[in-house]
């Protein structure tokens, strides 16, 4: 295993909010494996033998857990690749309620080694004693065989703070390792067997998340605000930004090749996108990837229907895709006919508090019929 490229977790202060939140577990964080605290989910690790590297997991809360979250927490699930080297991010899946996607680079080296899912409903939407998954997706981005190594599994808990904007970190709890094999080039998989686990930290995480939009009356004062400062930078020509980053929610799902005429016609680039599915029990089940192609499509449906973590999947479509376009293209875009929202903020939050600032935009795909 590698040597950890974390450094330890720092206690953070949330002012009035997090006095009303304390609890045993709050500043406590626990980095050996197995779960230790009732906030952390009841946790299966599972493999998957297709052409990419498979992290997935089952987990479920209890009562007691969900209780727990219910007091304004975000809940995280981190599959963390600790041999990351040739390996970058594809895609990833999860059947949790309101999510926000991430993926990162910490040690610089081109490769995505930390994959994230949070649910994004302050509380919690989740439901005791139900199975929820996070499926993470590597692809071998070289053209020989990878090293084996280890897969982290890592449960955290977050509070946003609405005095600051910042979405931090607070605790967290290491679930599990799971080894898996060298990868050939053209095949990646996982072995089930674990091994101990020393001298590994999680690092601080330190997040500025975007005013939450609830109903249509909070959207239209959004969209004013974002097309004033999109004005005003044109007109006193203030050098902030060469492109805009947005993240497009669209009226509804809608296919590749609509999303790819999109793109053409502003030309604009596309970060990555969420896609969604629906279930026989009429859950939402959402995919999030960075390349629009077909077989993202095929190669998650069959990773959920062949590991038995879904039994029947209805496909939607895509529901939103974060971009990168020109200033000049930005006012044409928002009179789109399949787009609802092209939101900003992650531009307007960088000018202000600097360009490496990790943005998370959630999109409004959850909430879409409160909104129009």
């Amino acid at each position: 295993m590698k040597n950890s490229r974390y450094k330890p977790l720092k206690a953070v202060a949330i002012t009035s909010l997090l006095a009303c939140m304390i609890s045993p577990t709050v500043i406590a964080s626990d980095y050996t494996e197995g779960r230790s605290y009732t906030w952390s989910p009841y946790y299966n690790t599972s493999s998957a033998n297709y052409n990419y590297l498979v992290g997935s997991n089952t987990f479920y809360f209890d009562q007691a857990g969900i209780d727990e979250h219910e007091d304004a927490w975000y809940f995280t699930s981190e599959i963390q690749n600790m041999n990351d080297d040739g390996l970058g991010y594809y895609s990833q899946t999860t059947n949790i309620p309101n999510p926000s996607f991430d993926y990162d680079d910490d040690d610089n080296d081109g490769y995505e080694e930390e994959l994230e899912v949070t649910e994004t409903t302050i509380g919690t939407d989740m439901v005791a004693n139900t199975n929820y998954y996070h499926y993470g997706y590597w692809e071998n981005k070289t053209s020989s065989s990878i090293p084996g190594g280890s897969l982290h599994f890592i449960a955290q808990r977050s509070a946003w703070n609405p005095f600051n904007g910042e979405f931090e970190t607070v605790t967290y709890d290491f679930l599990e390792q799971v080894e898996y094999g060298a990868v050939p080039a053209s095949l990646m998989s996982i072995n089930n067997s674990s091994s101990t686990v020393t001298n590994s930290n999680v690092a601080e995480k330190k997040r500025v998340t975007a005013s939450k939009i609830t109903n249509k009356s909070e959207l239209e004062d959004t969209k004013l605000k974002q097309q004033k400062f999109v004005k005003d930078v044109k007109r006193n020509n203030k050098i902030i930004t060469k492109s805009l980053e947005a993240t497009v929610t669209f009226n509804a799902p809608i296919s590749v090749e609509k999303v790819e005429n999109i793109l053409e016609k502003s030309n604009s680039n596309l970060r990555d996108y969420e896609i969604k599915w629906v279930n026989g029990n009429g859950q939402w089940v959402t995919g999030h990837a960075k390349k629009l192609e077909p077989k993202v499509r095929e190669i998650i449906e069959k990773g959920l229907l062949d590991s038995g973590k879904e039994q029947d999947l209805r496909y939607e479509g895509i529901t939103s895709a974060r971009i990168e376009l020109s200033l000049d293209e930005y006012e044409k875009l928002t009179t789109n006919e399949h787009i609802l929202f092209v939101d900003i903020s992650e531009s307007i939050i960088k000018a202000e508090q600097g360009a490496d600032t990790d943005v998370q935009v959630p999109d409004l795909a959850w909430k879409i019929n409160d909104l129009k």
